[in-house]
């Protein structure tokens, strides 16, 4: 039988990626905003207005898809986590008009999935006139992953308390 020896305690330390005093500093884990390019759109000009409306502070990704007829079709593709996250959220919530915020609040089980990620889809082209209208036919579609342990209870009040004030 071997002999533990004992005289050589290791201790690592991690630092705090993401977290701040109080904890993490923010409530949303990330936030994906996603949208096609049909062939005879201009490219560079939907995904720097999408960038500008939005105020996302990365480049997207892209994925070149082929339509039903064969026609190039491009998905692009921002990703955003942590404090970028929140913030993008944060802005994005308080630039819906109130009907729509309503709509979002009032019915949330239709906007969210099972791990209560919200699903926040955008009129593309009232988007780039600086309009944040709630659309279902050709959207801009934006993901909101919460961070889940720091949602206890009802989605409602974590959704409501982290969009802040509406202003419009």
């Amino acid at each position: 039988m071997g002999t533990v020896r004992s005289d050589h305690i290791v201790i690592t330390c991690a630092p705090r990626c993401g977290l701040g005093e109080s904890g993490l500093k923010s409530e949303i884990q990330s936030v994906e905003v996603s949208f096609f390019v049909q062939a005879t759109e201009d490219r560079p000009r939907l995904v720097d207005s999408v960038k500008a409306r939005l105020s996302l502070g990365t480049d997207p990704s892209s994925e070149e898809l082929q339509g039903h007829f064969g026609n190039r079709i491009l998905r692009v593709t921002f990703r955003l986590v942590g404090e970028e996250a929140q913030r993008v959220f944060v802005s994005l919530a308080s630039s819906l008009r109130k009907d729509h915020r309503s709509d979002i609040e009032g019915n949330l089980g239709a906007f969210m999935d099972e791990h209560k990620a919200l699903y926040i889809r955008l009129d593309k082209q009232e988007l780039l006139d600086g309009r944040y209208v709630l659309a279902t036919k050709d959207p801009v579609r934006i993901k909101v992953k919460p961070r889940a342990f720091l949602m206890k209870g009802d989605a409602t009040a974590f959704y409501h308390r982290v969009m802040g004030p509406s202003e419009r």
